[in-house]
């Protein structure tokens, strides 16, 4: 590991890692996203995966890419209207950003509980299997065409293998009477999100999938509330309506929440390229990276969910 000036790295992880200066937040969370990208890349051209783990990855993916939305969002909104010349400059839509937000929770709660929170591959698959059903089943109740008709069918029967493999999974058959009648009814509502717990399966909210991952308290009620700036709940009105007050733009609501659902969503891909490196084992082409790369990945896990999250050392360079 390179040899650091470590005041100045105090420094400088200080001023990416405490809100404040929106140029720094945006440098921080650029960084964090080049992190992801890096792993994704490198490993993607270096490992031929299987379906299960092309899946996680596609998943991983699919969340870095909206962390780039998210990025090109918080750097403000400016709209001109050619009907009567007039324009927004410079306005934040939190509430575009809270629906983004909120799916990067769920797929580090997803991936977390699939990939990471299974003590086997056999608990491993039926989660797996699970997901991909109730993906599949969903897709069953689309309209159809007669260019769809023959993909339903062909559809219907992976749905149906996907059952049979579950039914003769060695953990599957282990699991109490009430454990395979919470997994029935998973299918049958087209529901997925189930833990394990020797031999008894449940569903559980999302906001525990959360805490199963590790966060600490502090984010108890984050999914309350990208759910309630998600919704046309009439609180989500009155939040509107308070939205653009203020002298300056620093004054303003919309920046204010704008940076929250920045910050939010830095935290929540630090956890989730952690947990990527982690199940795939990345931790050298980790390691390679510059010294405050990895430390704003680490230092997010270690603020918001322990020391045992940490994927390497770096951070005792500083002491």
């Amino acid at each position: 590991m390179e040899k650091i000036d470590k005041e100045q790295y105090r420094k400088l992880l200080m001023d990416l890692t405490i809100p404040g200066n929106i140029d720094n937040e945006h440098i921080a969370f650029k960084k964090i996203i080049d992190v992801g990208m890096k792993m994704l890349w490198d490993h993607k051209k270096n490992t031929t995966i299987n379906e299960t783990d092309n899946d996680g990855h596609l998943s991983f993916q699919m969340t870095l890419l909206k962390s780039i939305s998210l990025l090109k969002l918080s750097s403000g909104l400016y709209y001109f209207n050619d009907l009567n010349n007039t324009h927004l400059n410079s306005v934040f839509d939190p509430f575009g950003m809270g629906n983004i937000v909120r799916s990067q929770y769920e797929a580090f709660c997803n991936f977390n509980n699939i990939y990471i929170q299974s003590i086997d591959s056999n608990q491993l698959a039926i989660k797996y299997y699970l997901w991909v059903i109730a993906g599949l089943n969903s897709r069953q109740r689309f309209p159809t065409s007669e260019k769809t008709i023959l993909k339903r069918e062909k559809e219907a029967h992976i749905i149906k293998n996907y059952i049979d493999l579950l039914n003769k999974n060695v953990c599957f058959e282990s699991l109490s009477g009430s454990g395979k009648l919470n997994i029935q009814k998973c299918i049958k509502k087209r529901e997925w999100q189930i833990v394990i717990n020797r031999n008894n399966a449940y569903k559980i909210g999302w906001h525990e999938m959360f805490s199963n991952a590790g966060v600490n308290k502090i984010y108890d009620e984050q999914y309350n509330y990208l759910s309630t700036v998600s919704h046309p709940s009439n609180l989500s009105i009155i939040q509107f309506r308070e939205m653009y007050e203020g002298e300056t733009l620093v004054e303003r609501v919309d920046f204010q929440s704008m940076k929250v659902m920045l910050n939010t969503s830095k935290s929540i891909v630090a956890f989730l390229i952690r947990d990527y490196i982690t199940y795939f084992k990345l931790y050298s082409a980790f390691n390679e990276l510059p010294v405050i790369d990895q430390m704003l990945v680490n230092v997010n896990n270690k603020n918001f969910r322990g020391d045992e999250y940490l994927l390497n050392n770096c951070l005792e360079l500083l002491n």
